[in-house]
């Protein structure tokens, strides 16, 4: 669907320039808005006088380009600190300024600078308001780099470039990648998916945590790509988890010593960071699973690394999604399957998730916590009756579970340091 928005970048030779080489954007046309005269000349609007800003006109295909990424892309061209001055073009006509025709993307572009703030000390100066008026700059002036490739242009070359492919869709799951594919893409996030192997039911894939912790992860990346313009790479998932007693002596279940967990993760971090990256998110799928002291850990040896850890299944209240929550091959991992994988799962084997709780009321009321023996809590290794499960019910629940991952990525890419983490004023 066909969107407009008019970008004030200082010197719209350039701004033009940069605008129209994004995948997405149809059609540009340079000129003078928010001013105070009629129909202004470029000699005129050079004075400084008649209010205007040099300005693009941006027309842009919604479905292939957002509102969001176009607006982060602008804000790569500009210094948006600079009060009045681009480059060493200086006065009221350089200033920066996003002017919009339609009243609902006001918010959109308040949430995009507020998000631009946390990377800056200096407050921003870039203009927010609607479009009052705008004039067309001579013909000349149109396209002016494509007529003199040679002409005066505040930008670096090297941003041309990059506008070319900034808005080309990365591949985002190093599962199904080639290096030709990946080769050359700043990733914004790196993103480690981390299961078990482990029986789940009678219905559901041993790999059923690794399975699901992907895929979240997968679906989170594409939100963050298509409304926040981060690139996310998803890990291909580890399959090492921590198991309960009584577990392991089901057949092919697997557990993996804390120490092992520790020296995977290590491993994973130590190269992330060789190679550039410094933000990771762990996607847990397995509540044997415990990560903070790891992180702690991690935090010691690389300082700049920014470390977090989801569970996937616990971001948001299970109640308000499914009838019959439980904690294993339940309603939620059974619908959750059915959304992504229907193809693997066998609710003709399900059984009904009965289960045996502890009897000391000190392990019940959370006095004290001790790992449940499985063959003694669980008939059938499930813990919630998982029949009334469905794969409407998964598919509402991890869409919302990716969209909050999703925008964790986004802060956490807009973040440039340790400290950026943090709020400075309370």
């Amino acid at each position: 669907m066909t969107h407009e928005i008019y970008l004030a970048a200082g010197c719209f030779w350039g701004a033009e320039h940069y605008l129209k080489k994004i995948r997405g954007v149809t059609q540009t046309e340079v000129g003078f808005a928010n001013g105070r005269t009629e129909r202004p000349t470029y000699k005129e609007v050079y004075t400084d006088t008649t209010g205007y800003a040099e300005c693009v006109h941006v027309v842009f295909d919604d479905d292939v380009l957002t509102l969001p990424l176009l607006l982060r892309l602008y804000l790569r061209a500009i210094d948006p600190t600079s009060l009045n001055r681009q480059g060493e073009d200086e006065g009221t006509r350089y200033r920066t300024g996003i002017y919009y025709t339609d009243a609902a993307d006001e918010p959109v572009a308040r949430a995009i600078l507020d998000e631009a703030q946390h990377t800056y000390d200096a407050p921003l100066c870039v203009e927010l308001l609607p479009l009052h008026n705008f004039y067309p700059a001579e013909e000349y002036h149109q396209d002016y780099l494509d007529k003199n490739p040679t002409g005066y242009c505040h930008l670096p070359s090297e941003l041309f470039a990059f506008a070319e492919r900034a808005n080309r869709k990365p591949v985002l799951d190093l599962s199904l990648a080639t290096y030709g594919e990946v080769r050359g893409t700043a990733y914004d996030v790196a993103v480690l998916p981390w299961g078990a192997t482990e029986p789940h039911g009678g219905h559901l894939p041993y790999l059923t945590d690794c399975i699901l912790s992907h895929d979240v992860a997968v679906r989170a990346a594409h939100m963050a790509w298509e409304e926040h313009g981060v690139k996310a790479m998803v890990l291909p998932p580890v399959t090492a988890g921590a198991q309960n007693p009584g577990q392991r002596e089901l057949p092919f279940c697997l557990h993996f010593r804390q120490q092992t967990q520790q020296a995977i993760l290590h491993d994973i971090v130590e190269c992330l960071h060789h190679q550039g990256m410094r933000r990771l998110v762990i996607v847990n799928g397995h509540g044997g699973n415990t990560f903070r002291g790891f992180v702690r850990d991690l935090a010691v040896d690389f300082p700049d690394m920014m470390v977090c850890v989801s569970n996937w299944y616990a971001v948001l209240p299970a109640e308000d999604y499914f009838d019959h929550p439980g904690d294993h091959a339940d309603e939620l991992e059974t619908s959750a399957m059915l959304h992504y994988r229907p193809e693997l799962v066998r609710m003709d084997m399900a059984g009904d998730g009965r289960s045996h709780p502890f009897a000391l009321k000190g392990l019940q009321d959370g006095t004290a916590w001790m790992p449940r023996h499985w063959n003694l809590a669980s008939d059938d290794t499930g813990i919630g009756d998982p029949r009334d499960a469905t794969a409407a019910k998964g598919r509402r629940f991890t869409e919302a579970v990716a969209g909050r991952l999703a925008s964790l990525m986004a802060e956490l890419a807009a973040a440039t340091s340790t400290e950026k983490l943090y709020q400075t004023e309370v």
